[in-house]
């Protein structure tokens, strides 16, 4: 940068040409040419280098970190785990745990901005059937064929609860994992699962289970409830002290 400065600074007050300039700082024509159309020096172009000793690695190393994005937060892989994982599996691949870490760090960015945007798309999606004003066109257009189009009824009229339960299985049947599902609908992962699994073994008779008749009142049984609770504990045989 002050070198720069220093070149448009001595060719603007005529103290040098081109020529001079560049024999002045020892640096090429074409640099001193470069500052007097520029002020801020052009990023050096980073050369990709080839890793041949990752070669082998890196094929297993991104299998672990895409089984990881389906498993559960603390059943993932370190980068240390990773690199104990690879002397084991494969000894013929020598390189250090550092080059391992640098690369599962930078994996680990691109998959949670990948990540980010799936999840971004996915409540977008169940967003869309939730307010849609014809959910049931939306539904067969998604799942041409399946039980997803007996969910309609509960998405159009019912209540907010079965309403997030249809919701949690139609994300299911079209791949949302679990995680996001739990998120947007402010549920528990172990609820959508429950959900799932009831509708997939039942369908919707064991998704809304049916509420359980309330016993009709019995005068009888009333009556004799009454009497017992207000009769002296003489008439049972109990004899205060």
């Amino acid at each position: 940068m002050q070198l720069y400065k220093r070149l448009r600074r001595e060719f603007e007050q005529g103290l040098g040409t081109i020529r001079g300039l560049a024999r002045k700082y020892k640096v090429h024509r074409r640099t001193v040419r470069a500052a007097l159309k520029n002020a801020v020096p052009p990023k050096r172009k980073a050369t990709p280098r080839k890793r041949r000793k990752m070669a082998l690695a890196i094929p297993f190393i991104d299998a672990i970190l895409e089984s990881d994005l389906k498993a559960a937060f603390k059943q993932r892989h370190t980068a240390h785990q990773i690199w104990e994982r690879l002397q084991v599996e494969i000894p013929a691949c020598h390189i250090a745990e550092s080059t391992v870490r640098s690369y599962v760090r930078v994996r680990k960015a691109e998959y949670g901005v990948a990540w980010q945007a799936s999840s971004q798309t996915a409540a977008a999606w169940m967003m869309g059937i939730l307010h849609s004003d014809a959910p049931l066109r939306v539904i067969e257009k998604e799942f041409p064929s399946g039980p997803a189009s007996n969910l309609v009824g509960l998405i159009e009229g019912g209540r907010l609860r079965d309403r997030k339960k249809a919701l949690a299985v139609l994300s299911c049947l079209k791949g949302i994992r679990t995680s996001v599902i739990a998120r947007c609908l402010q549920m528990s992962r172990r609820t959508v699962g429950r959900y799932f699994s009831r509708f997939a073994s039942g369908g919707l008779d064991a998704l809304l289970p049916r509420k359980t008749a309330k016993p009709k009142d019995d005068p009888d049984r009333e009556q004799c409830l009454f009497s017992l609770l207000h009769s002296p504990p003489s008439a049972h045989g109990i004899s205060g002290l």
